[in-house]
């Protein structure tokens, strides 16, 4: 039998999170945007390295002047959002809404600069920000050890979904809005227990680490935490 996840075990208050590296930036809202519904997702249910890189080009090609200063750029990511770019080349965004006072970070690996996806991920990013609004334990939990990561296949683009990301020591965690099963998610589990299932958000947890590594720096806890494993990786 599946067990519910229950997002309250894993929205837990307190001061040991680290400070987020430089200063987040703000997505700001549009009125009568249609609404979109967001779908609990796992950090390996993506279309990271199957969706296209490559825009489609003109047949004229791009017009390269005789002089010495650079292109214009024309495709930039929308106001709010900052670029990354990770070390294999994919490029991904960070952002931040405002909860109740607090600032929760969002990171999203769509592509941005595309003036055609802006409303898709600020529609995505509103039904978020009013699925934590309404979340009763958002009141009481340390923001600045949470994020949230949107996705967005490019296949299904409107039919995006989200998974929460808990960065404190005692948690290192996937977590959701709304409670789920591991079924729903397509979470393989041995055994359908809660020690497989918390195992299991765990090592979700460190894949969206490796997919989103550039803008969070580990705190120090946690290093020492991995030190030991990576030592005995090498043996």
């Amino acid at each position: 039998m599946s067990r519910v996840v229950d997002a309250d075990e894993v929205l837990v208050t307190g001061d040991t999170a680290e400070e987020l590296a430089g200063t987040l930036d703000v997505v700001s809202f549009e009125p009568d945007r249609p609404r979109v519904r967001l779908t609990e997702r796992i950090p390996t249910n993506n279309d990271r390295y199957t969706r296209s890189r490559m825009q489609p080009v003109a047949s004229t090609g791009v017009l390269i002047r005789g002089q010495a200063l650079p292109i214009q750029r024309v495709n930039r990511p929308p106001p709010g959002w900052r670029e990354y770019v990770h070390p294999e080349g994919q490029l991904y965004y960070t952002s931040s809404v405002d909860i109740k006072g607090q600032r929760l970070t969002i990171v999203t690996d769509y592509p941005l600069r595309p003036a055609a996806n802006h409303d898709r991920i600020a529609a995505a990013v509103e039904v978020l920000r009013d699925m934590a609004l309404e979340h009763p334990y958002f009141s009481k939990a340390n923001l600045r050890s949470i994020e949230a990561c949107i996705q967005i296949d490019e296949k299904n683009p409107d039919q995006p979904g989200y998974y929460l990301v808990n960065h404190q020591v005692n948690a290192l965690t996937i977590c959701y809005l709304r409670d789920t099963t591991s079924a729903n998610l397509g979470l393989a589990l041995p055994f359908e227990v809660e020690d497989t299932a918390a195992i299991a958000l765990q090592v979700q947890y460190w894949r969206h680490f490796i997919d989103y590594p550039s803008h969070r720096e580990l705190s120090e806890k946690v290093v020492q935490l991995l030190g030991p494993l990576m030592a005995h990786s090498c043996l």
